[in-house]
């Protein structure tokens, strides 16, 4: 069964279907996978933009130097 096959059976089925509740999951999901944009608030926005300007001015540690401190950290 090929991509258009398969959608013209869905599209039959779904015409037929008059449970309000099943449409409403069914459009969920379509809206789900047609948008997968990630809705921030404000102030995630704000951490983020924060976040790459330390990362810009080279305010990072690597994981590597991370793992280092981390076992000196655990040695003591």
């Amino acid at each position: 069964m090929d991509t258009l096959e398969l959608r013209n059976i869905v599209m039959a089925q779904v015409s037929q279907i008059e449970d309000r509740s099943l449409l409403a999951a069914l459009k969920t999901i379509l809206d789900l996978k047609a948008a997968p944009t990630i809705i921030l608030s404000d102030a995630q926005k704000r951490e983020i933009e924060a976040s790459q300007k330390e990362v810009e001015a080279g305010l990072f540690k690597t994981n590597l130097v991370l793992d280092q401190e981390i076992r000196q950290w655990l040695e003591k």
